[in-house]
């Protein structure tokens, strides 16, 4: 059975990278939005189990998107995708029913298994916050939460 996705990205070359990252998957892309409204559109008039959102999108951005997502579909699972990893951002994007937050970078597998647990109606969060920490070496240690194997780290700059 494959899974239904619309891409809220305003970059083309990062949908085209994500359609080639979902080639050869269950993933289907059936929807792709370079801008908020017609993210919106699509999300609420498509059939879609999975809505993939820019954090940073022309016009309301990835925040208006979800808001207005969930005005209309309450139960449809949202995951940012961003860049960003601002605590405040993650835990607005959380308060606001995202199902997820997955930082521009995680590998294939980690995006692939999200993707796959939001479709299912589950959410990505876990009791534990998320969290963004500075290791002793000075880099930043982003921690998104993976729902029954723990956590999964990437350090960047």
């Amino acid at each position: 059975m494959s899974i239904r996705i619309l891409l809220a990205e305003d970059h083309e070359l990062v949908r085209e990278a994500l359609k080639d990252t979902f080639r050869g998957t269950e993933i289907e892309v059936v929807g792709e939005a370079a801008t908020c409204p017609v993210a919106v559109r699509l999300a609420t008039e498509c059939h879609v189990d999975v809505v993939l959102v820019d954090l940073k999108m022309p016009g309301d951005g990835g925040f208006g998107v979800l808001a207005q997502i969930k005005a209309v579909k309450q139960r449809l699972p949202v995951l940012i995708y961003t860049v960003h990893d601002h605590e405040r951002d993650i835990e607005r994007g959380r308060a606001m029913g995202a199902c997820g937050w997955l930082v521009k970078g995680v590998s294939k597998a980690f995006l692939l298994e999200a993707i796959r647990l939001a479709s299912t109606g589950k959410s990505l969060w876990k009791t534990s916050n998320v969290r963004v920490a500075v290791s002793t070496s000075g880099c930043k240690e982003i921690v998104a939460c993976r729902p029954a194997k723990g956590c999964a780290t990437r350090a960047g700059p």
